[in-house]
């Protein structure tokens, strides 16, 4: 956790100096740019960001390592335990319903992101006099203790390509009193999910994640509303492995349905 919250103080400081957008790439895996380099993979922005700035070759993902849990303890500071968000699907016994994270009305809901008194970073941004935008991240979508990012493009979809969600990224930051932006990105994820970590389908993705960053720098390159270059930095979840399905406990098995959620 120590290490979580180090990160978001260092991203609320870098945002009240210079701009910042974060971007995640869904499930991009640790050694996914040499995959895909050993394979003639364009991975030229990845490279380029690393060779100007730096590149942290690890990180420890928390558990559960899963999108929803995830992304919010980015936000937070806090795991899984902590913030509340235990799961892409779980039930709560307090509150007495289901969170399922494909589920638009539950995003919605305030009372998912509100447990103990969670800040996600677009709101420490605010509390500290700055804004945010905010593009697809997990969490964002609800009220939390009645307050909002400044700027938030609605409910996930996936139909958005990364070039667009660059364009209103773009559009956000270039705003003189807009000092940080929250990006999120469903590949590689999605495709090794239906087709596997190693799979080309995955490399495919991680060539379309490389594009959209390299059009991300370039309109920063090329934008003339921006006083200085913003930071930024690019991250993940976590990564993803073969599972052999012998080794897989059906738990359905050796306990009853009424017995767990």
């Amino acid at each position: 956790m120590h290490s979580i919250l180090a990160l978001v103080v260092l991203f609320v400081s870098t945002c009240l100096g210079s701009k910042v957008i974060l971007i995640s790439f869904d499930g991009f895996r640790h050694d996914y740019i040499e995959m895909a380099k050993e394979q003639s993979k364009n991975v030229s922005a990845f490279e380029y960001l690393e060779r100007e700035g730096f590149r942290g070759m690890q990180v420890h993902s928390i558990m559960p390592s899963l999108t929803f849990p995830s992304h919010f303890a980015l936000v937070t500071g806090r795991n899984a335990e902590n913030h509340g968000l235990v799961g892409n699907t779980f039930y709560d016994s307090k509150l007495k319903d289901n969170y399922i994270y494909k589920n638009s009305t539950k995003q919605l809901e305030s009372k998912w992101f509100e447990y103990d008194n969670n800040e996600p970073i677009w709101l420490t941004v605010q509390r500290h006099g700055g804004k945010c935008g905010v593009m697809y991240w997990p969490g964002s979508d609800a009220r939390i203790n009645d307050k909002m990012a400044y700027v938030n493009y609605g409910l996930y979809s996936t139909v958005p390509s990364l070039r667009f969600r660059v364009d209103r990224a773009m559009d956000w930051i270039t705003k003189p009193d807009v000092n940080c932006v929250l990006i999120y990105f469903n590949e590689p994820d999605s495709s090794g999910h239906n087709s596997g970590p190693n799979s080309q389908k995955v490399l495919s993705a991680i060539e379309k994640c490389n594009e959209g960053l390299a059009y991300l720098i370039e309109r920063i390159n090329e934008s003339k509303d921006l006083p200085e270059k913003p930071n930024i930095i690019v991250t993940s979840d976590h990564g993803m492995t073969k599972v052999n399905i012998s080794v897989v406990v059906p738990i359905h098995k050796y306990l009853p349905l009424d017995d767990y959620r």
